[in-house]
């Protein structure tokens, strides 16, 4: 399989799960060529994909697998990352840290998307949360 085809059938995969997340009318897309601009992108190379974060003209991070599964639980933490982010923004809560509000949403917004990849980022939160605990304002 050609990789313009393999994208094309990720890009759809991406968009259903995506829609379950949160519909629009529009198609939810990641990117497949750098932007330099620290988002990460696609790259896929004989049987194996790549996730590639660049910036300013390098690369600070590559991921590589043969799964399929792997990507798409990487790239769907991206976004889900993404829209809890911007709603902890909207909803702020003062003296609160600001990460219980964003990986709780995260957390709910994987859910929807698939439940056994909201539990294993539940898994990887607390890991983050037990290295650098929760920091409330009293």
């Amino acid at each position: 399989m050609s990789e313009e085809f393999l994208i094309e059938v990720l890009q759809k995969e991406y968009d259903a799960y995506c829609q379950k997340i949160r519909p629009s009318e529009e198609t939810y897309r990641f990117h497949t060529r750098r932007h330099d601009d620290g988002s990460q992108h696609l790259e896929i190379w004989g049987d194996k994909y790549h996730l590639v974060v660049t910036e300013r003209g390098s690369e600070l991070e590559r991921f590589s697998t043969g799964s399929k599964e792997e990507v798409m639980y990487r790239l769907l933490s991206a976004i889900t990352f993404e829209i809890a982010s911007d709603y902890e923004l909207k909803n702020r809560i003062e003296g609160r840290d600001f990460r219980r509000m964003l990986f709780a949403k995260q957390v709910a917004f994987m859910r929807e998307a698939n439940p056994e990849w909201a539990e294993r980022l539940a898994k990887e939160i607390a890991r983050i949360v037990k290295s650098y605990p929760y920091n409330d304002d009293e």
